[in-house]
């Protein structure tokens, strides 16, 4: 007789592990187009499409990294 429990008590353990599964499936197919679309939406978003005075944010970079031209001083060799 204990083992027939024994055998009811793993059935119900697996049938509630069953249905645990269930409800998680359940929700990752509404949860999964969710994050699709968020993923579409970032992508579509990231797109590079700020200027900076007409200028495209790559080539604005590129003007703020190198030095302006008025703090170059020339340096003149002076003959002793």
């Amino acid at each position: 007789m204990a083992e027939i429990k024994n055998v009811q008590e793993v059935l119900l353990k697996k049938e509630l592990e069953l249905a645990r599964v269930k409800k998680e499936l359940e929700a990752l197919r509404i949860v999964a187009p969710l994050l699709r679309d968020e993923e579409d939406w970032v992508r579509e978003t990231a797109k590079p499409t700020l200027t900076v005075t007409g200028q495209s944010l790559i080539e604005a970079e590129a003007v703020i990294d190198s030095p302006p031209a008025s703090s170059v001083t020339p340096v003149a060799r002076v003959k002793r």
